[in-house]
Parts: structure tokens; C-alpha cells; sequence
């Protein structure tokens, strides 16, 4: 009896790995080759071509190589370390960690996305709020969230970033005082309600283009949940199809 009802639990779980499997391996053969043919056609139009264009025409081609390879890293950096948390082999070092300077950090890495589609960064977050996180895993979360917003903010838009008591607002049921809600909103395209349960998950591939044509896996985002509820909290979406998205997560304040 207990091998009867344990057979579609193990087949589900089968059934899951199988999936997670492919999803990886289809990110791997599609989502990690396409970058490298545009950079190949790029860098063999340059060095061809380089003495007859002028100087403007070799800074388009090259903001464009280096766009790519920025996109194309990211992707790689998540694939890593995506699979090391599948490993159970990614270090968790938890520390008292000011949320402010390692926010800062995250921006200046994006700032350039920001500024070539005239984004609007506003960051409230104050300088004296401290988590305990582990440092590396909260600056992919930021580094997810962020470049997801602005990724889906048209030209000209909004991100906003800050931070409330969750006893201010009540949305979780954890304890009053311990956790704090950090957010990130933008001014973009919004996500249609029937796709947002299914949007941390990694087997759904609902990947959609940029405003600006930027391309993704989802990847991200499955990524941000587990090191999330890695930490003991949660992560969840508010969003409305054209009036933007609000990516909500929970970390334990330090003091």
C-alpha cells in the first residue's frame, strides 16, 4: 500500500527532473547559442569592414557586441550557479548585511542598461536598513529583479526600489518586526494575471521580448525564489497586463 501511494509522488518527481533537464539543455543549445552567432556576425563585420566605417559607426557595432556579451554573461552566471544550487553545493553565509551599499552596487552594475532606454532608477531604500542574507545571493536576487524591470519598462520609464516593515502592511503571515518587504516596481508592460502563478517556475517557458527586444529565459526568476525561500522568506508578484509589476520579497531585518 505505502509503495502504491509513494509510485505517483516518484513519478511526479520524475516527471519534474525530466522537465528541468530539458528546460536546461534547451537554454543551453538555444538561449546560450544565439548570442555568440550575433556577436560573431558583429566582430566579423567590424574587422572586415573597420577602415571604411567612421568612428560613429564603430561605437553602434560595438555597444551592440557589448550588450550582447553583457546579456550572454548573465545568462552564464545564472546557469552556474543555478545548477550549483541544484547540487546542494552553493555556499549559504548568511551576515549582517546593509541592504543600501549592496544595492548601490547592483545599480551601478545596471545603470548603463538604464540609461540607454532613459529608465528612471529611484532607489528608497534608507541607508541604515540591515538584513541578515547571504551577501552573493541577494545581489543576483537584485541583479535579477532590477534587470527584469528594466527589461519591460518602455523608454523613458520608471524603477523604483525600497523597502517596508511587513507590520506596516500585513501582506505576509510572518512575524511582525522580524521581516522586512523589499520591492521592486516599474512603470512597464505589466504580466497578465493567468502568468504570473506560473512564472517562478522554471518548466514554463513564458519568456517574452523586452520593450526593447531583449531576450530572456525565465531563468532568473526561478533562480531569485529559490535563494529567497532559501533565506526562510518569500517572493511573489503584483502586476497588471500594461499598468507594470511590483516583485515583492521577504528577508529577516539584522540588528
Amino acid at each position: 500500500m505505502k509503495a502504491e501511494k509513494a509510485l505517483p509522488k516518484s513519478e511526479k518527481k520524475l516527471k519534474n527532473l525530466n522537465t528541468t533537464k530539458d528546460k536546461f539543455f534547451s537554454i543551453i543549445a538555444h538561449d546560450l547559442k544565439s548570442p555568440f552567432t550575433t556577436m560573431l556576425g558583429f566582430s566579423e563585420l567590424l574587422i572586415k569592414n573597420f577602415t571604411k566605417y567612421d568612428t560613429q559607426k564603430q561605437k553602434e557595432y560595438l555597444g551592440i557586441l557589448n550588450q550582447d556579451i553583457k546579456r550572454t554573461y548573465k545568462l552564464l552566471e545564472n546557469l552556474l550557479l543555478w545548477s550549483q544550487a541544484q547540487k546542494g553545493t552553493i555556499d549559504f553565509k548568511p551576515e549582517n548585511t546593509k541592504l543600501n551599499f549592496l544595492l548601490l552596487d547592483t545599480l551601478e552594475l545596471l545603470r548603463q542598461s538604464a540609461v540607454s532606454k532613459s529608465i528612471k532608477i529611484i532607489n528608497n531604500v534608507p541607508e541604515d536598513i540591515r538584513v541578515k542574507a547571504d551577501q552573493n545571493m541577494l545581489f543576483t536576487i537584485f541583479r535579477n529583479l532590477i534587470s527584469n524591470a528594466i527589461k519591460f519598462t518602455p523608454e523613458g520609464g520608471t524603477v523604483e526600489i525600497g523597502c517596508r516593515h511587513v507590520e506596516t502592511y500585513g501582506r505576509t503571515s510572518l512575524r511582525t518586526n522580524t521581516f522586512l518587504e523589499i520591492y521592486v516596481k516599474d512603470s512597464g508592460v505589466g504580466i497578465a494575471k493567468e502568468k504570473i502563478s506560473h512564472l517562478f517556475d522554471i518548466s514554463e517557458n513564458i519568456s517574452t521580448k523586452g520593450t526593447g527586444g531583449e531576450t530572456g529565459t525565465g531563468l532568473g526568476l526561478t533562480l531569485c525564489k529559490e535563494f529567497v525561500e532559501k533565506h526562510g522568506g518569500k517572493i511573489w508578484l503584483e502586476s497588471e497586463k500594461g499598468k507594470g509589476s511590483e516583485f515583492i520579497f521577504t528577508l529577516e531585518t539584522a540588528h
